[in-house]
């Protein structure tokens, strides 16, 4: 900028090291004559503080700076949507300058200069950097307020190298050096001010070739049908025509705005460069053309669908946020139902004339509106989707064509910048596990993160230290790498949530594993290649029997095995001075979870970096969790649900997590006394909790909660209900498998409907049935962004979606409900799933049972194994129901399974196959259980 800057020297104020990030350029810039001063900082210049006197300046800006991360964060938990900041790319005044920005395009040259005046929302300069990557752009805004201010701007813009941001009036002389500038760009800007005083100014600034546009201009050649206010100065077409004349070599022009914006949407191919004084409209694009531009006769229209644009891979899609896109990704409507929207409507007839207020979605254009709410490029869509670059630009063009989007060549910060300006959404996504934990751990550092059951704490702040120092552990140890295994076998607790984030942040594959696993498939796991193995106190012995690797103890009051060790003696013993950043690719395995084959053994589902990050993302977004929240966590990391409630969600939004010790899970009553003590706000659990809770005699105190969630298995309404009368509160649900990396349905937290018999609506996924019945009913699938790796349709030719197993049907406002499953599994309270194809096959190996048929049920809100029996021998039947629970705990869990017997005389197969309808109604009505 020094060139620019011609009558001004840099005077660099000494760095101080507790200002910034250390590697800020920050001072003065000084009038050649001494007389006139102002501050700047990196690219932010503050003319407007001309000769002012501001002692604490820097260090002022520095604080705030610092905190406008946690500001977004607060932001994105109580949104508030400024709708014309939202719908600027979309407006039919800015749609208007892109035939101009296309002449631009043929006219200037590298490190051409684009004065940019009077950006209240930063989209112009986020548009002009991104489509003049090689040109420097000069924004003007009027000082610290409006939607970005100071501390907005230099979040966004502050790190662009050819990027400066002036705060200053746009009518006063501005500190640039003369015939210094190209172009000069004023959306919105040229009614505002002293038009005379203002067009003098960029006559001084402007370069010989130099030319001026000055989008919506109010005139007075009509007005509004229905009347509405414009305000600012306001002129006929003619009155500028006349005030052009004197301008020299360069001449002036009139254009109709609706006209141009019709132009640039339409399928006209050329605009003719001639003035339109007496137009019949009241907004007009003005434009001071030099002789190279206005030599050019005519305009065409900016395009970003070229095949060349497309291949450099930056073309995005912008969402319109004046459309509401229904839950299930099926049609948009305008949101008329939104006053502010509304409103805006009224006052853009021209916009509204050109749009389809209701647009049907294809699965394809779902599949596009989907991945591009979550920032993708065309091209990673074409891949993701698995189609020609040019068919999902087809699919865009229709979409764009009817005003629900806008593809734009954008950079990646500046369409984080207009997504979170269109919902307040943020869209950042870290690289990996370590950069999410380094990013939201700072912004939160004073906030409490970890509550054990005796009241001790930690906040994110000394949470790092920890982790600091278990990273330095474990780099510490020799053989264990980025991508070797470490396995956790322990109830929830703290040590096991810091020790994954160090693990993950290390590079190292965590696998946790539950507590009823039994021995054989513990030792099939650590056959598996696990280099380090963690355990708590009570499982110690056991686990010491199949792992002869170091294995270490989470610490605990009731230790008596002195030979083993402690966790917390073991990440200070020889640890390293410094911890070691590793660069990890998004794609790279954070975990494995395990879930039970179809044969009983364990099969373990791969899950990234990236995959936990989406799925923390997706349930704080959809739920709204907030910093001030505390959530309860009962489940354990060796589960999906457990192990994202515990770790990435609540780091999002910096929540707070109560760890309930092993024996306050176990209790119904101690999970009631902890509710009371602590008053959590969240808590997630299955039917079964809710199902005792609600037949607690006497009072309880769930008044802290205010949201509270259910997974893992079928709510009845009945449950819903009865929790509800009983306690004032909605059950709400969600839905997900470890192979969709968690929540992908959730019903929605703002409503409160009890006679929603569903599981809710698609979330950050596409669901759909196959197969299905007259009914409508069929197997449930799901596609989205977040699948773990290598999942499998049943359609073959369609590799991205995965077939849940379950049976459900989708009714017409996108609600999905649950009817059964297609797999015979069962899921135990502890959200294990079985299959009972492998409980047969263990059971068939037993002396007594000649053969087996296994059921479950669902009874009090938990799953029952019904087995129906036939014998060898009638004296077999006695004490089979311990041999049957010591068979299945040596193989598939040692979760205690409630058990219902039937004894049959005969279990006939046909053709391999069993009536098992048949098999029930025999038994049900017939028989009495064992």
């Amino acid at each position: 900028m020094e060139d620019l800057f011609n009558d001004y020297q840099y005077k660099k104020a000494k760095i101080d090291s507790d200002l910034g990030n250390g590697n800020e350029n920050y001072g003065h810039l000084v009038s050649s004559d001494g007389s006139n001063t102002f501050p700047f900082i990196d690219n932010l210049f503050f003319p407007h503080l001309e000769n002012s006197h501001h002692p604490d300046f820097f260090s002022s800006f520095f604080k705030r700076a610092s905190e406008y991360s946690s500001f977004l964060q607060q932001k994105s938990q109580r949104p508030f949507v400024d709708i014309y900041a939202a719908f600027q790319p979309f407006n039919e005044a800015f749609k208007a300058l892109y035939p101009f920005l296309d002449l631009a395009n043929k006219v200037l040259q590298p490190n051409s200069v684009i004065l940019n005046l009077w950006d209240r929302s930063g989209w112009t300069t986020a548009l002009l950097s991104s489509i003049f990557p090689e040109c420097r752009i000069i924004t003007v805004w009027e000082g610290n307020k409006d939607v970005l201010g100071y501390h907005g701007y230099y979040y966004w813009f502050g790190h662009e190298p050819l990027v400066s941001i002036l705060f200053c009036e746009i009518d006063q002389k501005l500190p640039l050096s003369d015939h210094s500038v190209d172009m000069v760009v004023g959306m919105d800007a040229f009614h505002r001010y002293d038009q005379v005083r203002l067009l003098d100014e960029m006559d001084r600034l402007g370069k010989k070739h130099a030319s001026f546009v000055f989008p919506h201009v109010h005139l007075t050649n009509s007005e509004p049908e229905p009347y509405f206010d414009r305000g600012c100065i306001q002129r006929h077409g003619l009155e500028y025509q006349s005030t052009f004349e004197g301008l020299g070599e360069r001449e002036g022009y009139v254009f109709s705005e609706p006209e141009l914006f019709k132009f640039q949407v339409g399928d006209g191919k050329k605009f003719t460069i001639k003035s339109d004084p007496e137009t019949a409209d009241y907004n007009s694009l003005l434009a001071i053309l030099s002789a190279k531009w206005k030599d050019h006769k005519s305009l065409s229209k900016l395009s970003f669908n070229s095949k060349d644009v497309l291949e450099k891979g930056s073309v995005r899609v912008l969402m319109n946020p004046l459309y509401k896109i229904n839950d299930s990704f099926k049609r948009a409507t305008l949101d008329t139902e939104n006053s502010e929207v509304e409103r805006l409507l009224e006052r853009h007839p021209v916009y509204l004339n050109q749009v389809c207020r209701l647009v049907e979605l294809s699965l394809r254009q779902s599949m596009i509106l989907l991945l591009a709410s979550q920032g993708n490029t065309l091209g990673e869509m074409s891949v993701k989707i698995g189609i020609d670059l040019e068919k999902i630009n087809a699919e865009c063009e229709e979409l764009e064509s009817k005003g629900l989007i806008h593809c734009v060549p954008i950079k990646d910060r500046f369409f984080e910048f207009q997504t979170f300006m269109g919902s307040q959404k943020i869209l950042w996504r870290p690289m990996n596990l370590s950069t999410m934990w380094s990013h939201y751990s700072s912004i939160n550092s004073d906030s409490t993160y970890l509550i054990d059951s005796d009241g001790n704490e930690l906040t994110y702040g000394e949470a790092d230290e920890v982790i600091t120092q278990v990273k330095k552990k474990l780099q510490a140890i020799n053989g264990l790498a980025p991508g070797d295994k470490i396995a956790i076998l322990s109830s929830l607790n703290i040590e096991n949530i810091v020790l994954f984030w160090a693990a993950a942040s290390c590079g190292l594959t965590v696998i946790p594993l539950t507590t009823s696993m039994a021995d054989v498939n513990v030792e099939r796991v650590v056959g598996s290649g696990v280099k380090l193995f963690f355990t708590d106190q009570d499982e110690y012995m056991r686990v010491k029997k199949i792992f002869d690797g170091e294995l270490i103890v989470f610490d605990s009051e009731n230790s008596d095995n002195e030979d083993c060790t402690n966790f917390s003696e073991w990440i200070y013993d020889g640890a390293n001075a410094e911890v070691i950043n590793v660069e990890l690719p998004e794609d790279h395995t954070a975990v494995i979870l395990h879930t039970s084959g179809s044969t009983g053994t364990p099969k373990g589902v791969a899950l990234s970096h990236s995959n936990l990050i989406s799925s923390g993302r997706t349930m704080n977004h959809h739920f709204g969790w907030k910093s001030e929240d505390a959530f309860l966590a009962l489940g354990g990391m060796e589960y999906m649900s457990g192990l994202r409630n515990s770790t990435t969600c609540p780091l999002l939004s910096g929540t707070s997590i109560l760890v309930p010790s092993k024996l306050h899970v176990s209790n119904v009553f101690a999970i009631l006394d902890l509710i009371t003590a602590y008053r959590p706000t969240i808590i997630a659990a299955n039917p079964a909790l809710f199902n005792l809770i609600s037949k607690v005699d006497g009072k309880v105190n769930l008044s802290s909660l205010r949201l509270v969630l259910c997974t893992g298995n079928y709510l009845s309404n009945h449950l819903r209900s009865l929790f509800y009368e009983k306690h004032g509160i909605v059950i709400h649900n969600y839905y997900g498998l470890t192979e969709t990396c968690g929540i992908c349905v959730a019903q929605d937290p703002k409503r409160s409907d009890l006679s929603d018999n569903n599981i809710g609506i698609s979330v950050e996924s596409l669901v759909r049935v196959i197969d299905c019945t007259q009914e409508g009913v069929g197997l449930l699938e799901v596609w989205s962004d977040n699948l773990a790796e290598g999942i499998k349709s049943k359609n073959t030719s369609e590799i991205d979606w995965f077939t849940t197993g379950d049976q459900a049907f989708i009714d017409k406002e996108g609600k999905v409900h649950l009817v059964g499953r297609a797999k015979e599994v069962l899921k135990t309270k502890g959200e294990q799933i079985i299959y009972l194809s492998g409980i047969e096959e263990i059971l068939r190996s037993l002396s007594e049972i000649d053969e087996v048929v296994a059921h479950a049920t669902n009874q009090n809100e938990a799953e029952h194994l019904v087995l129906f029996l036939k014998f060898n021998r009638a004296d077999d039947v006695v004490d089979i129901k311990h041999k049957i629970r010591e068979a299945i705990k040596a193989s598939l869990t040692t979760e205690k399974i409630p058990l219902v017997l039937y004894a049959m005389e005969d279990i006939s197969f046909v053709n391999g196959k069993i009536n098992k309808e048949k098999l029930l109604d025999e038994a049900f009505k017939n028989r009495e259980p064992l």
